[in-house]
């Protein structure tokens, strides 16, 4: 259960493999974990996993219900490309 809840902290985007599969890997590593995180958690995970620019096309284009200011200044790294 220790390894699914790094694997969920962990997982990143990547242009190989797309967002899609970004998004599965994400609900892979949620579903092993002994408590499944709640969906504002698994939002926040996948939003810092995203590249800068795309997590904030997101905001303005589909009105995203997190604060950009919050997770921005999660301790992730933000890709910028």
């Amino acid at each position: 259960m220790q390894d699914a809840r790094e694997g969920f902290r962990q997982v990143s985007y990547s242009t190989a493999t797309g967002i899609q599969t970004f998004y599965n890997s994400l609900l892979d590593h949620a579903q092993n974990m002994s408590v499944l995180p709640d969906d504002y958690t698994i939002l926040e995970q996948f939003l810092a996993g995203l590249p800068l620019w795309m997590a904030l096309k997101m905001f303005e284009d589909f009105a995203c219900p997190l604060n950009p200011t919050h997770w921005m200044t999660l301790s992730l790294p933000q890709k910028l490309y």
